[in-house]
């Protein structure tokens, strides 16, 4: 294990989480500007509804966009024993190297009494670092309040107020309000003070709802408030890019032309390339063409420059230097596409970077332009002509350009001068594709059968299975494989290693595994004669999940993309009348076929199964659910012999 394994692994044993000075926390009264709310006694009640075991009061959000602050006030009354469990602490994140958080009161209503929880030595400072798993440090810290002598029935009343802005954002101002939330809340309000010389643009989504505006000498005052605000209930599977809560999008910026502005102020590299990354571009320039050039400075940025995010402050948005980057061998998603925007552009291949939503995806569209909305920065690359979009982050990637695959992001915002409009991003090429071929030559029953699998995966499969043998130990996976086989043949023995083999060129990956299955014929009653063995399409099975339930009003998510064959040559001892098959179920949302045939003693089924879309319309549920049921209803076959083949 390499040191920095070791560092991460040690932080993972700790919680990733340490503890801090408490000297970043302050405490005082709201600025003047704040309006507080009153407690309505009224809203509390005692009783708990069915399954509700803590009730909003307040949820107060006001934002000082001239002083860069963030006031809130929430009240939550605990209902019932699990809810002291619950929601007995305080927990509130701020980032220290460009944010201050101050605490304005902390208490507890319970009957008449009011009891001052505002004690600063139980206010704990910790660091945690939730995205630690996927190698990135936010440097985010949580002040952390665990409540004592918390009751049922007791109300939590708390105030705070974040000051400061990230450097990156370059005094820009950017929000969002909430209209509804997953829990019901009492009082919901929202209020904004913008500086009248600065422009504020508001987008609704998914609701009507206007604020009420009023002018002062050099502000803008905008207040939402709502009363009684029921819980949203969210349906589950639901597609990554579907946001079900509704709210008022606030930011400074009006087009998309403003937010490329501000990317490239950050996207400028001011240092300049060292001699060594000098010299290894001078290495990639002998190479015969600007496609083979544009693959092998992917391939080591991808290979060579290992994924590591130090997003603290201004680095959340800023890239680092390209040289420094080639120099310490690391970088997150946008330092790894600068650098290779920048090795590029010294090759004379025009590349720019490309900023997208990983999971808003097409429907960034629709938003209000803001510079927070983007997660993920990748590479468009022009190479005679053709524009190619490259994820600098993607290890495993093999092949040509054209087949490099990416997730369908929809739309980007390409940092380049002169960018008006955010891109539309076509389908990538090396969409996933596997196919599994089971090889059964059968023993008489009772006797074992052989089986041979090979498993071929293309595409974005190709690069997911070459990553899980590059990163795996091949005696955990071939033990992980036989406990799956074994859930559908529990007599099976692994015969032989498993064969990997890799066409790099290609982006193909071949697996060959080897069995033998003892006891799986079976007799079941009631009259125990008939002998029978089940073949599963088993990836094709793993691939169609059927939603659980057809009454829906949100759309429902299908994993996409997926392209799934399951084949089988079955070679059984004595000839059987099988009847030959062929069934396809087309809907809108995936494509299914499978057809079995019989020669010369060998039985050959094929399945297809292929998602073609990510979504189902809520509407489209139950037509889908049942055409879905009905194609799984034919993913087993059974052979079945009488008498017993002897």
């Amino acid at each position: 294990m390499d040191i920095r394994r070791f560092i991460i692994a040690v932080w993972m044993l700790a919680g990733g989480a340490r503890l801090l000075a408490q000297d970043s926390i302050l405490f005082g009264p709201p600025a003047a500007w704040v309006t507080p709310l009153s407690l309505e006694r009224n809203a509390a009640q005692a009783d708990a509804a069915p399954g509700e075991s803590a009730r909003w009061l307040i949820k107060d959000r006001q934002i000082n966009a001239r002083l860069n602050q963030t006031y809130g006030h929430e009240v939550r009354q605990i209902l019932t024993s699990g809810g002291v469990q619950n929601f007995s602490q305080i927990s509130i994140a701020f980032d220290p190297t460009c944010e201050s958080l101050t605490f304005h009161w902390i208490k507890i209503h319970r009957g008449n009494e009011v009891l001052d929880r505002y004690e600063r030595a139980k206010i704990h400072v910790i660091q945690r670092e939730s995205e630690l798993e996927d190698f990135l440090f936010n440097g985010l810290q949580t002040a952390v309040l665990a409540l004592d002598d918390v009751r049922r029935g007791d109300i939590i009343d708390y105030a705070y107020t974040i000051t400061g802005n990230n450097p990156a954002f370059l005094g820009h101002s950017f929000g969002q309000v909430a209209v509804q939330m997953d829990e019901p809340v009492a009082r919901l309000r929202a209020r904004v003070i913008w500086p009248m010389e600065r422009p504020l643009y508001l987008k609704n989504y998914l609701t009507s709802v206007r604020p009420i505006t009023t002018r002062h000498p050099d502000s803008l005052e905008v207040v939402w408030d709502f009363k009684n605000v029921p819980a949203l209930q969210v349906e589950d599977s639901t597609p990554i890019w579907f946001r079900p809560y509704p709210a008022v999008e606030l930011s400074e910026f009006h087009q998309w032309s403003e937010v490329n502005q501000w990317a490239l102020s950050l996207f400028t590299n001011s240092t300049p390339l060292s001699p060594e990354l000098i010299s290894q571009i001078n290495v990639w320039r002998k190479l015969r063409d600007p496609a083979a050039q544009t693959l092998a400075a992917l391939q080591f940025v991808q290979d060579e420059i290992r994924y590591l995010g130090v997003e603290t402050g201004p680095n959340a948005y800023t890239p680092t230097a390209p040289a420094t980057v080639f120099q310490r061998r690391y970088g997150d998603c946008k330092d790894k596409a600068f650098l290779l925007v920048n090795i590029l552009r010294a090759l004379g291949i025009p590349a720019f970077p490309a900023l997208v939503n990983t999971d808003d995806r097409q429907t960034i569209a629709d938003r209000q332009p803001a510079t927070t909305l983007f997660d993920h920065v990748i590479a468009e690359v022009m190479v005679s002509g053709q524009a190619y979009w490259l994820d600098a982050t993607a290890t495993y990637q093999r092949g040509p350009l054209a087949e490099r695959y990416h997730p369908d992001y929809g739309f980007a915002l390409v940092v380049r001068p002169g960018a008006v409009a955010l891109t539309p991003i076509p389908p990538s090429g090396g969409q996933p594709k596997t196919t599994v071929t089971d090889y059964f030559q059968m023993g008489r029953p009772p006797d074992s059968s052989a089986l041979k699998v090979v498993t071929v995966a293309e595409g974005a499969d190709a690069v997911r299975l070459r990553r899980k043998y590059a990163t795996n130990p091949r005696e955990q996976i071939e033990a992980d494989e036989l406990n799956y086989l074994a859930k559908l043949y529990p007599q099976i023995t692994r015969t032989a290693p498993s064969v990997f083999t890799d066409d790099e060129s290609g982006n193909r990956v071949e697996v060959d595994e080897f069995y033998n299955i003892n006891g799986d014929w079976s007799r079941p009653p009631p009259d125990n004669v008939w002998w029978t063995f089940h073949i599963s399409s088993h990836n094709v099975d793993a691939a169609m999940r059927l939603p659980g339930g057809a009454a829906r009003t949100m759309p429902l998510g299908v994993a996409y993309p997926s392209h799934q064959f399951y084949r089988a040559e079955v070679r059984i001892p004595v000839a059987q009348d099988i009847a030959a098959d062929d069934q396809t179920i087309r809907h809108r949302a995936f494509y299914f076929h499978r057809s079995v045939n019989v020669a010369n003693q060998v039985v050959y089924l094929a399945y297809e199964y292929h998602a073609l879309s990510d979504v189902v319309p809520p509407v489209e549920v139950a037509d889908y659910s049942r055409q879905l049921e009905q194609a799984s209803g034919l993913l087993d076959f059974t052979i079945a012999s009488y008498p017993p083949l002897q």
